[in-house]
């Protein structure tokens, strides 16, 4: 599939969660915020990495932005954060050391030490490699 192929299903997926976000009034009185929230985070999740195939990493972090507002549990967060990070990695330096330290203390404070050392030691490899 072409780019532009991805970017349509991409958009479509996108769409698609923040209708399931949204909800109907009936929709509404059978299932829960926290369903909907469920079922609509898996759309964003397909729409980031379809965008990521486009290249086109801003709507990429748009869409993991929003599986982030989806997420209940901050630990479940934290990995988003960390694909935020892997979208600009190679791009933009700053945003990926930001988006890498929310990820690490989040991975920090959830007890998954060893995610956020990884993650740290990778951010730390990369300033190292851009400063030479």
């Amino acid at each position: 599939m072409e780019s532009s192929g991805f970017s349509k299903k991409a958009a479509d997926l996108e769409a698609k969660g923040d209708k399931t976000l949204k909800g109907t009034f009936f929709g509404n009185l059978m299932r829960g915020k926290a369903d909907r929230a469920d079922e609509a985070k898996e759309h964003f999740q397909k729409a980031a990495q379809c965008y990521k195939l486009a290249e086109n990493t801003e709507r990429a972090i748009a869409c993991y932005q929003k599986c982030i507002d989806c997420e209940e549990n901050e630990a479940d967060a934290a990995t988003h954060y960390r694909e935020m990070a892997t979208c600009v990695k190679e791009t933009d330096t700053d945003k990926f050391t930001q988006y890498s330290l929310k990820a690490i203390d989040m991975f920090s404070m959830s007890g998954r030490t060893s995610q956020a050392a990884r993650m740290a030691q990778e951010c730390g490899e990369l300033m190292e490699s851009n400063y030479d």
